[in-house]
């Protein structure tokens, strides 16, 4: 049995409901340095964030992340815990090991930046850049774009 998720028909702007299906296991394989280097940015952000914020601040930061990347790719409300302020590596890489290394890359990047852009509401955008640069948090977005061999 087939089970429906939220998903933007494509090229319809209004939402629609529409099948999502996992990506094939060859596709998911393309997909694991994605998710391998996603994973190893958000340890590297809790590093530069959590001694600011604390572990619980780094936490919702994280989810509210997570939330906000859901309005853009709605597969991503698998990983999402409600009202939970933990970050749950091993469940975002789950969920983005089940799409292909282009999809898995734009979750992760519309995650960096919602983090980014709410970070910068919180402490301004220059010290959210000072913070955030030994974190390199561009590199699933550069990985991104060499995976898909541009």
């Amino acid at each position: 049995m087939q089970t429906l998720t939220a998903v933007p028909a494509a090229g319809n702007a209004n939402g629609s409901l529409a099948p999502h299906e996992a990506a094939d296991p060859a596709s998911t394989a393309v997909a694991k340095p994605v998710t391998d280097r996603a994973s190893a940015t958000w340890k590297r952000l809790d590093e530069a964030v959590s001694p600011v914020l604390g572990r619980r601040g780094m936490g919702a930061l994280y989810q509210r992340s997570l939330r906000l990347a859901t309005s853009t790719n709605p597969w991503l409300k698998d990983a999402w815990q409600d009202g939970s302020v933990q970050m749950d590596l091993t469940r975002l890489e789950a969920v983005l090991s089940m799409q292909t290394a282009t999809t898995a890359g734009d979750g992760s990047e519309a995650m960096q930046q919602a983090f980014r852009d709410l970070l910068s509401m919180l402490i301004g955008a220059e010290l959210t850049e000072r913070m955030l640069r030994p974190a390199g948090a561009h590199a699933v977005r550069d990985s991104h774009a060499n995976a898909a061999g541009q």
